[in-house]
Order: C-alpha cells, then structure tokens, then sequence
C-alpha cells in the first residue's frame, strides 16, 4: 500500500505549505525566518518528488510479488514516506507547542528552535537524496520496464419448534466469560419480550451468575442454540452446566478443526463438500453479473469464466470475491484476460487458487483511498461488530478522503464503504431503514488475510499479549488485551494511531507508553474503565480523534483546549454533565456527541440526555453533528452559526427557547437529523414559526406541540422529497392533527410513542405509500383503527403497543399484501384472541404475540400464532 501511505503524505505535505505565509509573514527573529524559508523549501521538494512518483506506484504494485527489485523499492519508498511523515508531524508538533508560551517564553523558544527548523530542512534534505539513490537502483536493475505500464438469526429463529434461539460466534481468543454473556444477549435479543431483560446488567456478572441466568432463562423451554466458528472441544465443556436437562435443546457446531465435529455423534456430522460445477456456476454468474437482471454470463466470456472457475475447485469464497472483482471491470475478453493473467501470475502450475491470491489481486485492483479503508478494518479484534459511523470517522480524521464540490469527507467514505460490501470485502449485519449500512464485520478467513497484508504494509499490528511483540514502523497500533507489560516504548516514537479494546485495562499502565506517543492523531478508548484523563493526553498536540464513548468519563478539564487539531469528540454515554469553556478553541471540531441516557429511564420512551455547552459555541462553526446538547437563553441564539450541521440534537427545551430554537435551526441549510425534546412530557412546545430545511431526512420530538405547531411543520415540508423518518413522543396529537400527517408521501417510519390521545385512526387510500414501519405505543383512548384500501402498501412491519382500549385488529389490516410482521404487545386479551376469528389468515411471515395480566407476561410464539391463524 505505498502509493496510499503516499497519498496520504502528500496531503498532510500540502496542510504544511498551507501554513507557510502565516508563518513566515509573523514577526520573528532574522535567523528563524531564514531556517524556515529552507524548510519549506525542502518540504515543497519533497512534495513535487513524490507527486511524480505516484504514477509509478500505481503500474508498479502489480509486479512486487513476482520482481524483488520491484519489492525492494516499494518497500524502501513506504520506510522513506514514513521518516518525512515523522519529520512533518515533530514539526508541526513543535509549533503547536511554541503557540502555548508567553512573549518572553516565545523570544527564547525561537532562538532554540533556529536548530531545529535547521534540522529538519536537513532531514529532507537526506530523504530526498535517499529517494534518488532509490530511484537510481531501480532504474538500473528494473528489466520489466514497469514504468511504461502504467446472516442472520432471523431466519433460525423462525423454526416454529423452539421457544428461543440464539447465534453467537465463538472467537478463537475467546473468554468463558464473554461468551457466556453473548450466549444470554444472543437468546434474548431474538425474544420479543427480550426488553423485560433491559434492567439487568449482565456486564459485570461472574461465570457462576451467568451461568444461572442462563440455566433460569431456557428451563422448560425448547430451545436451539448455534455455536458458529469453534476453534477447540474445550469450549463445549467450560459453558454445557448453563444449559438444562429437564429441557429440550439442539446444538449446531460449526468449525474448521475435526476433533471438534467429534463432539457430536456419527450421523450428526455434516462434512461440507466443495461446490459441485452447476453451483459453482451459478454462484459465479450471481456475484459476476449482479448488476445486469438475468445474471447471465456472456457467450463471448463463458471460456474465460470456466478457466477462473476451473482455478477455485469449489471453494465459494474464493467464487465469490473473485465473481464480485470482475463484476468491476468491463465485460470484455480482453480485459478479462489480462486479469487472468494477473491471476496466473501468482501461481505455479496446476495450483488451485485459493483465497489468499483472489484477496492479492483484489486488493491490488483497488484504489487506495478503497486498500486503506478496508486495511483500516483490521485494528478491530475478531468477530467484532464494526459501526459505520465509527470506521468512517476514523477514516476522515486520518485523512484519507478529500471533500469534493457536492460530498462532505464523511458522505466520501460512506460511498467507499458500501464499495467494499459490494466487493464482499465486507459483511453487512445490519441496516437502516432506508438501506443505509449500520453495522458490518470482516469473515474470519478475509480478517485473518487483511493483518497479514496491514502488518506486511506497517499500516496495523494488533498487541494481544499472545506473542512476542514487534512493533517497530507500525502506524497504527490496536490493543486487546489487558496486560500491557509486554508494550515497548521503542515502537512509539512511529505510532500515530492507539485503539484499546477491552474494559478489563488500567488507563494508569498505559500512561508510561502514551507519554512517549507525542505525535498521536487517533485515542480511541471506547468501552475502557476509565473515570478521568491523565494529563499526558492534553499533551497531544497533534491529536485529531478522540473517542470516549461507553467510558465512566466525570469530566473534562479545561486542558481540552490546548488539543487545537482535534476534528472527532466522541463522549456519548459517559457520566458528563458539563463541557469546559475551553472546548469553544477547538475551531477544527467536526463532529461533537456528548449524548447520555440518564439510569432512570422510561423503558418505553428512551430519553437521551444533554449537557451543558458553554457560551462561545459559535466559534465551532466546523461542526457537522451536534448532539445532545442542554437548551439555555445564552446558547440558542449562537447556533444559528453552525451552519455546516448535518446533525442537531437538543434536550431540555422551554416554550420560551422556541423562537430563538426556531431561527438558529432555519440557518442550517444542510440539517438532516434533527432532535428536538422538551424539558418534560407536559412542557408544551410552540413550533408553528419553524421552517424545517429542504434537506431534512430524519425528525423526532418529544413534547406537547402547540395546536399549530405540528400542522404548520409539514406544510413547510410537504413537498419536499427527503423526510423518511418521523419519531413524535407526548404530542398528545388528536385525529384531527393527526392527519396532517397522512400528506408525507416519503415517510419510511413513521413511531408514535405516548403521543396520540384521540379514539381512533384513519389511514385513507393514497395515504404513506412509501411506508414500511409504523409503532403505534402507549395510546390509551385508541378503540378503532381503519385501513382503506390502498393505504400504507409497502407496510412491512405493524407494531402495536400498549393499547388496552383496542379489541379488535385494524379493520382492513388484509390490505397490507406486504406486511412481514405483526407485533402486538402489552395489548388487550381481546385483540389477540381476534386472531383466531378471522375468516381469512393474515399474509404476515410473522406474528409476535404478549399480554400482560396480573403482572406476569404470558407470549405466543411464531409456531402457535400460526396455529390459531
């Protein structure tokens, strides 16, 4: 990956000569000016050498498996972008630490740093001459002429003859522990009463607790559990007291390792065969050709496609990843072709290709802003669910993407991470409504190739406390483990970017490596049991990424403000209640969450919880998300200036903020989620004056809204196109504003939740036609729903909650050809018995069944609604 690293270089090269005019326009000493004159000057040397060897890299990488020269200087160019990376990022370190100082300080650090600015002009100095010596052998002993070529449980849990099923994935550096509490969370997440459990805090559980929690939860039930990936037959031994006797339960073991298939008796063991021709076939044509609908091979290529078949003998990951790269390329045979011969190229004679080669050369097919994305995905450990939004945020604050004429750096790398799924570099646990990636993980076999490639290309290595520890050149270091005895500080002067995986470790032992960290851009401590930060972080001037999301963080000292590069503060969930006055200084500030739940939540109604900002906040006017901040009379007129917010959350609101709420929100021309919650259920919220932005795709409210309020709102927004997501919480809407509603023909999801208190709903013909949820929870004076035909018909999922005047279904519920799911909870015994009344069943795949009576919940699962029905 030396053309990335070099892209990048020369990027974080172009940001320095950015600064040149300022700095040489300042007032300094004669001799500095001259020492720094020099400097630049070797920076834009530098710069202009590798710009020019950028072409090369690109024709190059192709040939570095197969031409040790080639190797060689690939290898030799990415050590030498390193030592300019180290020399830029001590230079701008050095004048970030020069800003803190008084005049007098000032005067003599210039005198002292006239030899380092010397110093580093010199350091280029070497490097170049380095980079032409490189050249030179290259040149010399390159005969090619390089140069002139240029899955889920969802599914499992609809057997209808288990009461509860679980899916977990067994790492191969598993902890008794931790699986046990992926076993509890797998089972409970496929419950439907699963939420009941939401008060119990299985985090901090022993494995004698766990075990019991378990034992309790499957006792009398027919349950199936799947245990997907397991690596040694102790694992089956260490967990089997959590399951019951006097219950029936199925276990399904998949693994690679024999003596664990033994574990089952002779006819349960299922040998996995590679795919046989028609399959293989049929699998390659489908990744191949996945964006033409017939998904037919060419006649002209159907030669080609056999011999690439011919070289995976079956193996579906390899069809797969080899079927998705040529899906890429032009569907010609001369293309097609060439990449073969590529293919060909790595291997010897009557090899099988495996999917190490199919990984090589899909790999070296990418772009690099797409190797560096997808290399960025081995800092997480194994099995890890990676959120979208936290891997697209690392990779904009490590400078990968660049924003274009119509796309923010984060819509960039959204559009790369969908590339890569596309590629099947990535698997997509789950998504949004609207299609959008949320979470995503890496397939072992692909993982475990990617860390070859990231340790091979210094761009990550992982400290696990496994092996003996090598460091030395790494860029970004991923620790998972909590013994940190083992780190060496000689690998920290070239470390850039530190993620800690694991609540288990103690910030204080790490404190001695981080000091020696002094060029850190990245601390991601998500998760880690921490209460404050020591002092030696707000030393980190060169710090851009800054995640302490699910920590015990208190506060945060007035420090932050010295971190003048930071872009990312990522403080959801924590214990903060107050922002320092100095975070107003961090001007490059992008992105801003300090969103908490308080402990005494309503299990119904999740309120999320903001925190006071100080005054000043206009001067952060980079933010793009913004959330969840407290509303004050001081504040609300100054965010009129974040007009760059893509995100806004804001809590806490008073009828009397509405008007000073209304026109900041109105200057956020780009907004697109938007959260607006009222200091109480009963604080009334007059919203009449607010013009929402053409770009709105996602509103939620929570609070009485004012008679006109919520009219007045849609009609400023009918029109538009955008707005897919509504959420409105204590609105106390009435049948009459309530339909005011039916006028947004794009809405995807539409919750109402405690906030409708009329008698009944009326959904007409051409009402929400793009609908797909709809959660009506907690109306308690709801007796009758109707559903014209015509109404809601690309309605897949009905939820209905806490409705205990409803006795009957929707009348004209049949009208929802689509519907995949009815839920019914905490409802009327009548309204469930309804079900099995009717004269025709439902088309629902699934229906989920609960009241509550006496204070004990008694649940109808899948198999016996479908009896009734």
């Amino acid at each position: 990956m030396a053309e990335g690293v070099v892209a990048l270089l020369i990027v974080k090269l172009s940001l320095a000569l950015g600064r040149e005019t300022s700095i040489l326009g300042a007032k300094k000493l004669f001799h500095e000016t001259t020492a720094l004159s020099r400097l630049f000057h070797g920076i834009h040397e530098v710069k202009e050498e590798l710009e020019g060897m950028q072409s090369f890299l690109r024709g190059a990488l192709r040939f570095k498996d197969t031409d040790e020269t080639t190797a060689n200087f690939i290898k030799k160019i990415r050590t030498l972008a390193f030592e300019i990376e180290d020399v830029i990022d001590e230079f701008t370190y050095r004048l970030e630490d020069r800003s803190h100082g008084g005049l007098v300080s000032k005067i003599i650090q210039s005198i002292r740093y006239i030899m380092a600015w010397c110093n580093f002009a010199s350091k280029l100095e070497d490097i170049k001459l380095k980079i032409e010596i490189a050249n030179t052998i290259k040149d010399r002993y390159d005969i090619r002429g390089i140069t002139r070529v240029a899955g889920n449980i969802d599914d499992c849990s609809t057997s209808s003859e288990f009461d509860a099923a679980g899916w977990v994935t067994v790492s191969k550096s598993y902890q008794v522990e931790d699986l046990l509490k992926q076993i509890i969370r797998g089972f409970i997440s496929n419950d439907p009463q699963g939420d009941l459990y939401d008060h119990i805090d299985f985090s901090n559980m022993r494995i004698t607790s766990l075990i019991e929690h378990i034992f309790n939860y499957l006792r009398g039930k027919r349950y199936v559990l799947i245990l997907d990936d397991v690596w040694g037959v102790d694992v089956w031994f260490k967990i089997r007291a959590a399951f019951p006797s006097d219950s029936t339960g199925r276990f399904v073991i998949t693994s690679r390792i024999h003596e664990v298939a033994l574990l089952a008796t002779g006819k349960c063991v299922i040998q996995l065969e590679p795919l046989g021709p028609q399959h293989s076939w049929e699998l390659f044509c489908k990744e191949a050709f996945w964006k033409n609908e017939e998904k037919v091979c060419p006649p002209e290529l159907v030669i080609l496609a056999q011999k690439f078949l011919d070289r995976c003998s079956g193996l579906p990951i390899a069809i797969a990843c080899l079927g998705r790269l040529l899906s890429f390329k032009e569907p010609s045979y001369d293309v097609w072709e060439n990449l073969y011969n590529d293919v060909q190229s790595q291997l010897t004679n009557n090899v099988i290709l495996d999917i190490n080669i199919v990984l090589k050369v899909s790999l070296e097919e990418l772009p690099y802003e797409l190797k560096n994305c997808f290399l960025h995905c081995t800092v997480f450990p194994e099995d890890y669910l990676m959120s979208r939004k936290r891997l697209v945020r690392h990779c904009v604050t490590a400078g990968i993407y660049r924003e274009t004429r119509n796309k923010t750096m984060e819509n960039v790398a959204n559009d790369y991470l969908n590339k890569l799924v596309n590629r099947s570099l990535l698997q997509v646990l789950e998504k949004s409504r609207n299609g959008e990636v949320q979470t995503c993980q890496m397939h072992d076999i692909i993982r475990i190739l990617a860390l070859e490639k990231s340790e091979e290309e210094c761009f990550c290595r992982v400290y696990d406390d496994s092996m003996s520890f090598l460091a030395e050149g790494t860029r970004r270091l991923s620790i998972q483990t909590s013994n940190v005895n083992g780190l060496s500080r000689s690998c920290a002067p070239h470390v850039r970017h530190l993620y800690i995986f694991g609540s288990g470790l103690s910030f204080d032992s790490l404190t001695p490596f981080l000091k020696s960290l002094k060029f850190l851009s990245c601390l991601d401590l998500q998760g880690v049991n921490i209460k404050s930060l020591p002092h030696v972080v707000f030393n980190l001037y060169n710090l851009r990424f800054l995640g302490l999301r699910n920590t015990k963080i208190e506060t945060i000292p007035r420090l932050i403000g010295r971190l003048r590069q930071l872009e990312v503060l990522d403080a959801c969930n924590t214990k903060l209640t107050t922002l320092p006055s100095d975070i107003v200084q961090l001007q490059k500030l992008r992105y801003l969450n300090v969103e908490t739940i308080p402990e005494e939540a309503d299990r119904r109604v999740v309120l999320f919880c903001g925190i006071r900002v100080p005054t000043g906040i206009e001067h952060l006017s980079r933010l793009q998300v913004l959330e969840l901040v407290q509303a004050s009379s001081e504040t609300l007129p100054q965010l009129g200036s974040l007009t760059q917010l893509r995100t806004f959350a804001i809590s806490k609101v008073r009828n009397e903020h509405c008007a000073d709420l209304g026109n900041a929100i109105m200057k956020m021309r780009h907004l697109v989620h938007l959260k607006i919650k009222g200091i109480d259920e009963k604080e009334i919220l007059q919203l009449e004056a607010l013009r929402l932005p053409h770009s709105l795709s996602n509103l939620s409210l929570g609070g009485q809204l004012s008679g006109k309020s919520l009219p007045q709102l849609i009609l400023s927004h009918e029109n538009s196109s955008n707005l897919t997501r509504l959420t409105l919480i204590f609105s106390k809407l009435s049948e009459d504003s309530f339909s005011c509603l039916l006028n947004l023909h794009s809405l995807y999801v539409l919750h109402l939740l405690k906030a409708y208190e009329g008698n009944g709903l009326y959904f007409h013909a051409t009402s929400f036609p793009k609908l797909k949820r709809l959660l009506i929870w907690d109306a308690p004076c709801l007796n009758k729903v109707e559903i014209e035909q015509g109404a809601m018909p690309s309605l897949v999922k009905l939820v209905l909650r806490d409705l205990p005047k409803l006795k009957t279904l929707p009348h004209g519920i049949d009208h929802l050809r689509v519907l995949e799911e009815l839920e019914l909870q905490d409802t009327s015994e009548e309204l469930i018995d309804s079900l099995g009344k009717r004269d025709q069943p439902l088309d629902a795949k699934l229906i989920r069944l609960s009241t509550i009576s006496n204070g004990s919940v008694s649940m109808a699962p899948e198999g016996m609604s479908r009896k009734v029905l």
